[in-house]
């Protein structure tokens, strides 16, 4: 069975989280220039990933498997950041 984070954190009671930490992460997310589309393998592997970023109407999502392909690496220190919280909130349950 696959395991959904969305309703890991759908099941938590609201958090409040450190707001530079929060700001910090939205400031890099619309500062980073990152290709749409990386390379890719083709395959079977346990764990995927998501980023989705909305903004008003607008809207991206990156998805992969494994490893964040070489293409969006800008898109790491986001990624980090946002896996840090949510391990702490998770956590602090």
């Amino acid at each position: 069975m696959e395991h959904e984070p969305e309703a890991t954190l759908r099941s938590v009671e609201p958090r409040k989280v450190d707001a530079e930490r929060a700001q910090a992460i939205l400031m890099q997310v619309t500062a980073v220039r990152t290709p749409l589309v990386a390379s890719s393998e083709l395959g079977i592997h346990e764990t995927s990933y998501r980023l989705r970023v909305w903004r008003g109407a607008s809207f991206c999502e990156f998805n992969w498997w494994r490893e964040l392909p070489r293409e969006w690496q800008s898109l790491a220190p986001i990624v980090s950041g946002i896996e840090e919280i949510a391990s702490e909130v998770l956590n602090a349950v």
